[in-house]
């Protein structure tokens, strides 16, 4: 955190937590011993990666409601229309057989049936319905506040544990592939590294358990001590983060710039262009991804509160009346 303000944004804590967890899915090629493409425990590393986007996602959409913000409530952050369905696929050896086995049969119809939970539940909470008029889909919130906490209270602890019944069939399913590792020196070698790797895993679940339910407190609160007293531990390396990303919509009604000039005679103003925060609305923006200009970013932050809320500016301007290139 030698950064302060300008390294304290979600996406670094995003950075810090799903490096590290690269550490776990692809580790050193000395733990690779004669498997450079696959193991029977890659799933389970991986797993943590599927659980980061869910509690990103997830807690995203979530502080936008709890937030109370009217732009989020009413539906007009964006043009997209709100519940969207997303899947995700695992890569498998082997080409797919036709006709489709049992288990690929029911794992079709299980995808279908949560595809059209997710549609239905879309439709009916945000009352979708088609104008044909005007060739639009329009859409309102048809819960209230009230109903959206009570109904958060009420799913947070379930998820928690559909998470622990996931990452438990991913853990029974490497240890099936490690038996079927060919000879004894290497099926060992593969559980080996199955437990090393598993209990990781379950501890980087258990730990994440506490940023996660920090969107209900009252779940977070019934979470056992333990895994309380194993994020304090780890708090200060920020290997798991909370996430909740644009709480409220800011800009709405026109956003605030801070505008820099400087002059010799002080009747002759001229200002400071910045190399990537909106100005000259004649020249096309830079293409800067993915580098994030820390300077620029924390001038949209200084235009929204009183100069007393960024300490830092006063001394930017200080060093730019000194003349002080760095």
């Amino acid at each position: 955190q030698v950064g302060q303000v300008f390294l304290y944004f979600q996406w670094d804590s995003l950075l810090l937590e799903a490096g590290f967890l690269a550490v776990l899915v692809a580790p050193l090629h000395l733990l690779k011993w004669r498997s450079t493409a696959w193991r029977p425990h890659d799933a389970v590393t991986f797993w943590l990666v599927r659980w980061l986007l869910f509690r990103l996602m997830f807690a995203s959409g979530v502080v936008k409601l709890t937030s109370r913000c009217p732009t989020w409530w009413g539906l007009t952050g964006g043009r997209a229309a709100p519940g969207a369905v997303a899947s995700s696929a695992a890569p498998a050896p082997g080409s797919p057989s036709w006709p489709p086995g049992a288990r690929s049969f029911l794992c079709a119809l299980l995808e279908l049936a949560a595809h059209g939970l997710l549609l239905y539940w879309s439709a009916h909470y945000f009352s979708l319905e088609v104008n044909w008029e005007k060739r639009q889909l329009d859409s309102k919130v048809a819960f209230t506040y009230h109903e959206f906490t009570t109904w958060l209270q009420a799913v947070t602890l379930p998820l928690v544990g559909l998470g622990f019944l996931s990452l438990s069939w991913e853990i029974l399913a490497a240890v099936y592939r490690c038996l079927c590792v060919r000879g004894c020196f290497w099926k060992l070698w593969a559980t080996l590294q199955w437990a090393v790797f598993a209990t990781a895993t379950m501890g980087m679940f258990a730990v994440s358990l506490v940023p996660f339910t920090y969107i209900d407190y009252q779940s977070n609160g019934k979470l056992w001590p333990g895994i309380h007293q194993m994020f304090n531990a780890v708090e200060r390396f920020q290997l798991v983060n909370s996430y909740g990303l644009f709480r409220r919509m800011t800009g709405v009604g026109g956003r605030p710039e801070v505008v820099l000039e400087g002059s010799y005679d002080q009747q002759t103003w001229t200002e400071i262009e910045f190399m990537y925060k909106p100005g000259n609305v004649s020249a096309a923006p830079p293409l800067v991804a993915p580098h994030q200009p820390r300077l620029d970013w924390q001038m949209w932050f200084a235009a929204l509160a009183p100069h007393s809320s960024s300490p830092w500016f006063t001394s930017f301007v200080y060093r730019l009346l000194q003349g002080k290139r760095d």
